[in-house]
This record gives C-alpha cells, structure tokens and sequence, in this order.
C-alpha cells in the first residue's frame, strides 16, 4: 500500500527558514500526491503542516508522470509515468483517494511530459514526453474532464520531455 499526503491549513508555530524565497510547496504536494514523498507530519511553510492520507486505491508506484489540477472539473488529474513499465492511465484525486478513469481515447505511454490547465479552452493540455523507444514526443492532448482528445496546432515547440507549460 501507497501513502499518500495532503497539505492541511493547521498553523505552524516552528515554520522553516526561507531566505525570503517560498518553500516549493507545489513541487512536494505533486511528489507526496503520487506516493513518492511518505514522511509522516513533514512541517512546511508557516500555512501548515503535511497529513498523511492512506488512500483505499492507489496508481501504481511511479515516476515521471504528470499532475495538475483542473479548475473546470475541480479535478486533479494524474497521468502517465514509469515504474516497471510505462503508464498511459488516467487518475483523479479527490483529496481522500484516487480513482482510475477510462477515457475512451488516451494518448500513448509516457513519461517526462508537461501538463497545465489552459484557462480559454477550460481544459488540460498535455504535450510531449518521452516514449518507450526513448524518442522524444512533440504531440499535444486537451483533456475535457472526461476524455483525452489529440490536437493539431499550427505552431507547436518541438519535440521534447520534462519542459514546462506556463500558467495561463
């Protein structure tokens, strides 16, 4: 079993020094969100404290996936990643458990792609990655909340894994 946790709003009367500079909270949310970070109580920022979740069902262990958090379902949408093999699977985190999804249409196994939430299109764009020949992916995907769709931009960046999407 996976552990999971989730970030509480509970004051911190010991919060960590930061130079001025804000903790990467995001980075280790994502990293506690897919199993890879299990350090019970980990104290964060003065904002609050880490909880640890055990979740009913859990994604399988993993790297290199995606996650972001989908304003127009209220989702938080995980995606892809490696661990024994290479994913192509949808989950959702509902800040409790995760649930898989099974969108009719999902793009191919990866790992190392970008994904963000496109405030114009209420959707999640996903591109690129690296595919299980080692090539680089250059293909970009809008999730709707219940389905993957693959897109055709008339400019795109080229083919590339681990890159970032502006925050829109």
């Amino acid at each position: 079993m996976r552990d999971t946790a989730t970030y509480a709003t509970t004051p911190n009367p010991h919060p960590p020094r930061t130079r001025g500079r804000r903790v990467p909270l995001l980075l280790a949310l994502v990293l506690a969100l897919i199993g890879l970070l299990a350090i019970p109580n980990l104290a964060t920022a003065a904002e609050g404290v880490w909880v640890q979740r055990t979740p009913s069902t859990s994604p399988a262990a993993r790297s290199a996936a995606v996650m972001a958090y989908d304003a127009a379902t209220g989702q938080t949408i995980l995606f892809g990643g490696i661990g024994g093999s290479m994913f192509n699977d949808t989950w959702t985190w509902d800040g409790t458990d995760w649930t898989q999804l099974f969108p009719s249409t999902s793009p191919p196994s990866r790992l190392g792609a970008s994904l963000a939430y496109d405030p114009s299109t209420n959707q999640l764009i996903l591109f690129g990655g690296l595919d299980s020949g080692a090539s680089y992916l250059s293909d970009t995907w809008a999730w709707d909340g219940t389905n993957w769709t693959q897109l055709s931009p008339t400019n795109s960046p080229s083919a590339r894994e681990r890159s970032s999407l502006p925050k829109s």
